[in-house]
């Protein structure tokens, strides 16, 4: 792994000394969430993502992640003994862009989670479009919304624009896999068509992860060995568009196990589906989205409207026992009315409130083969009102998330059942 950082490291710094001479751009963008519970405790996540265009040929991209611990755990004045915070490179990618008379031509290569399944950056990239994710994905931890089968890893790409709204491409990625325990190398293919219209807008992805090895089951060496494949996807579909009702429809899943040896474990990871259908209705001072889900338990901490859920989601993986070996989901229903008719001088403040009900411990496909009690079970719900200010080049949002259940919840404190949330975003 040193070797191909080195290699891309290499070809990034060959790239900008022989486009230095041309005019260079630079764009980038920070974002900072602080998160507040009711007790004395003080969480922070954020991330800074930037671009440099040389001369609209070469592209170098660039996304690092920040996560803290409780900052009020030790005071600032004594000198911690464990460091309680985590930085992640999400992203580091160089881009050729060559120009044809009827397409487009893009070579990457890259490090880290690059244009992942789940996330609509290909759309914003290739057609310049607004995010069409759902707002309930947001997240402080990137510049997109939480993505779906995240694949990192070193990796090359190529992908071709058309000149009618359409795009494809093609990722050869080398990443882990630990899905027996045993961590190994493996070679992820994948493949993407993408377009979007006045009034469709769609992305779709999918491939196959091939774990290797260098031994066979006798002790014998080999180049490489197959014992089994993986198989992930996902996709976005949006009919309508931001100005009119509208229907968001997201899937996707991961580590579909392929194996000639077991066919009996050819079966998907049930709680590795992830399903969100959004309808989008437009009114003449205020929008209602109606969205319902089911999001894999290791994707809900990522969202900063889900964080009430995820601590549910982890109690009741701690004390119950699963139904399934199947991974953790979790099921529900969120109503957010909100309006962007409120102006603070020229410029717009959103405002409104996520409704959530939630299923902790019960899947979409637990819900299916267990209907009667799935009615019956505990269910969770949270109301999280919100504003979203414009301030200087960017956007302070404000979130105090309650948990109407934990309220009247005898075995929990009731301070617990309150986070406040601010957080900033801006484009440099």
């Amino acid at each position: 792994m040193k070797k191909k950082f080195i290699l891309l490291y290499s070809a990034i710094f060959l790239c900008t000394s022989l486009f230095a001479i041309e005019d260079s751009t630079f764009s980038g963008y920070i974002g900072l969430l602080a998160e507040a519970p009711a007790k004395k405790e003080l969480y922070s996540q954020g991330f800074a993502a930037g671009q440099l265009d040389f001369g609209g040929k070469i592209f170098i991209r660039g996304e690092i992640q920040l996560e803290t611990g409780d900052l009020l755990e030790t005071s600032p004045l004594r000198r911690k003994e464990d460091l309680n915070t985590v930085l992640n490179l999400n992203e580091l990618s160089a881009t050729y862009k060559y120009n044809h008379t009827a397409s487009t031509h893009f070579f990457s290569a890259y490090l880290g989670n690059f244009e992942p399944a789940g996330s609509d950056i290909f759309l914003q990239r290739q057609f310049g479009i607004q995010s069409i994710a759902s707002p309930l994905t947001e997240t402080y931890k990137g510049l997109v919304s939480a993505p779906f089968n995240e694949q990192y890893g070193a990796g090359l790409a190529y992908t071709v624009k058309f000149a009618s709204p359409l795009a494809a491409g093609i990722y050869m990625t080398l990443n882990r896999d630990d899905t027996t325990g045993i961590d190994s190398k493996a070679l992820w293919t994948n493949l993407r068509f993408a377009g979007s219209y006045p009034y469709v807008t769609f992305d779709i992805r999918g491939g196959v992860n091939c774990p290797l090895q260098k031994e066979s089951e006798s002790g014998d060496k080999v180049i490489f060995l197959a014992k089994y494949l993986l198989i992930d996807g996902g996709a976005e579909l949006l009919i309508g568009n931001r100005y009119t009702t509208s229907l968001f429809l997201q899937g996707g899943v991961k580590n579909i196990k392929i194996s000639p040896d077991k066919p009996s474990e050819n079966d998907i990871d049930k709680g590795l589906a992830y399903l969100l259908a959004e309808l989008r209705m437009v009114f003449p001072h205020m929008q209602l989205n109606g969205t319902l889900f089911g999001i894999p338990d290791e994707y809900l901490s990522e969202m900063i409207f889900f964080h009430h859920q995820a601590i549910e989601a982890a109690e009741v993986e701690a004390t119950w026992e699963r139904r399934s070996n199947d991974s953790a989901a979790t099921l529900g229903f969120d109503a957010n009315l909100f309006t962007e008719s409120i102006y603070v001088g020229e410029r717009p403040l959103t405002a409104g409130a996520h409704f959530t009900v939630t299923t902790p411990g019960w899947g979409i496909f637990d819900a299916l083969e267990d209907k009667k009690e799935f009615v019956k079970c505990d269910k969770t719900m949270v109301l999280s009102p919100y504003i979203s200010l414009p301030l200087l080049s960017g956007k302070l949002t404000g979130i105090a998330s309650v948990n109407l259940t934990g309220l009247n919840d005898s075995d929990k404190k009731k301070n617990e059942a309150f986070r406040f949330m601010l957080g900033y975003k801006t484009q440099l």
